[in-house]
């Protein structure tokens, strides 16, 4: 896999950073997200994640994430409690995400962004599914 760089996180109600990621470190599977909220880790797993497509956007490939109903629920309990404060979201082991929690993010779908080429895109989305 090529490196990732420009990587970032829009999820359905407002939540979009752009920050350089080098791609997942040696031996680490992308197939798995974690979030960092509250002093607390959460791990999302396959079974978590409804599905993963590879979508085109204007500023090229992107990986799109619906989640399934508990982990939906926690992600919108989690940003409903946590409203700004700061959230990392880590996907293969590696930050994504480094933000502020502008607003609960309940909608249960999470977009990845970034240089992405289609191979790498649809590779996140199968680790993922």
């Amino acid at each position: 896999m090529s490196k990732w760089q420009n990587i970032g996180v829009a999820a359905t109600i407002g939540l979009l950073i752009v920050l350089g990621l080098a791609g997942p470190p040696n031996g680490a599977s992308a197939a798995q997200l974690t979030l960092l909220v509250g002093g607390e880790q959460h791990v999302l797993k396959k079974g978590d994640i409804q599905s993963a497509t590879a979508i085109v956007q204007e500023t090229g490939y992107a990986v799109s994430i619906s989640l399934g109903k508990d982990a939906t629920k926690l992600l919108c309990t989690l940003t409903t409690q946590h409203v700004r404060k700061k959230m990392k979201m880590l996907l293969g082991g590696k930050v994504v995400i480094d933000a502020v929690i502008q607003t609960a993010i309940c909608g249960g779908k999470i977009i990845i962004t970034g240089a992405f080429s289609k191979a790498d895109a649809e590779k996140i989305a199968r680790d993922l599914n």
